[in-house]
């Protein structure tokens, strides 16, 4: 991964993903690995790691696999409250503030 000019926190979580997928399931096996994964309690996002890892794995070891679809779900935003805005203008200082001169 590093020849294909990956990061290193790439191949960090590549390696950390299948240690993982490796201690419950035989990487040899992609039916158990998907199921492993299906089952595995952990958000549609980090599933989808996990997938991608082994994706690379079996590309490595020319093993073919369908790789299952998730997808990550959306996050609310929290806005802040409009006490928190008029704070923050109120201390923004004289140089990020509005003057009227």
């Amino acid at each position: 991964m590093k020849l294909d000019n990956k990061s290193d926190c790439t191949i960090n979580f590549t390696r950390k993903a299948l240690n993982t997928i490796s201690k419950y399931a035989d990487l040899d096996k992609p039916q158990e690995v998907k199921m492993f994964i299906a089952i595995h309690k952990a958000s549609d996002g980090y599933k989808r790691n996990l997938c991608i890892a082994y994706n690379k794995y079996c590309k490595f070891h020319k093993i073919t696999w369908n790789m299952p679809k998730y997808r990550e779900e959306a996050k609310n935003i929290a806005l802040p409250t409009r006490e928190k805005i008029q704070m923050l203008v109120a201390n923004a200082g004289k140089l990020l503030s509005i003057s009227y001169n």
